[in-house]
Parts: structure tokens; C-alpha cells; sequence
């Protein structure tokens, strides 16, 4: 039961975070077809979120619940600069590095 209710919560972290961190609260249009596409595509990125932040946790050796999503996903605007400046090419190294270790954890 305690494993139940447990799992319970994940699903409740993982809908918090969908809505409030990544949008989802608020429709951007009013047509069907939209607010499917828009509900498909932030639960598809929160997806692909969620495997960067498992492939952190094990390249850091950590259990995932010991990493930030909220973290990862606002360093990816760090990474892109980083990215971007030729100074990083992989996401999970550059999370995984020590010198970022603010965009990981929180």
C-alpha cells in the first residue's frame, strides 16, 4: 500500500511540473486540434526531460530523484549558450560537470 500511495505522488510531481513549469495551465488556442497538439507535444518534451534527467543521475552515479527536473530544464538555455559558443556539445556531460552543478540540483 505504501509503494501505491508512493507512486501516487510521482504522478501528482510529474502533472505539477507539466503544468506549471513547462505551460501546460494555459491553452494557446481554443480549437480541438490545437490543445491536442499542444498537450502531445509538452507531455512529449517533459518525456525527453525526464530521460535527460535519468541519464544525468546515472552518469553522476545518483538516484533520479535526486536530480532537478526544474534544474535541467532551465539550464538548457545555459547549455544552448555553451552549445552554442563551442564550449559544450553533450548535455549530460555538461550537467554532469561539477562547474554546473547548480543546473542539476535544487
Amino acid at each position: 500500500m505504501a509503494d501505491l500511495y508512493r507512486r501516487r505522488w510521482r504522478v501528482e510531481e510529474a502533472f505539477y511540473t507539466v503544468k506549471r513549469l513547462l505551460g501546460l495551465s494555459y491553452l494557446w488556442t481554443g480549437s480541438i486540434n490545437g490543445v491536442k497538439l499542444q498537450v502531445w507535444a509538452t507531455w512529449l518534451f517533459y518525456a525527453v526531460l525526464v530521460d535527460l534527467g535519468d541519464a544525468v543521475a546515472d552518469e553522476l552515479a545518483l538516484p533520479f530523484d535526486r536530480i532537478s527536473l526544474e534544474m535541467i530544464f532551465r539550464g538548457l538555455y545555459h547549455f544552448s549558450v555553451a552549445y552554442d559558443k563551442g564550449n559544450a556539445d553533450d548535455p549530460i556531460k555538461y550537467f554532469a560537470a561539477p562547474e554546473n552543478q547548480d543546473a542539476r540540483s535544487g
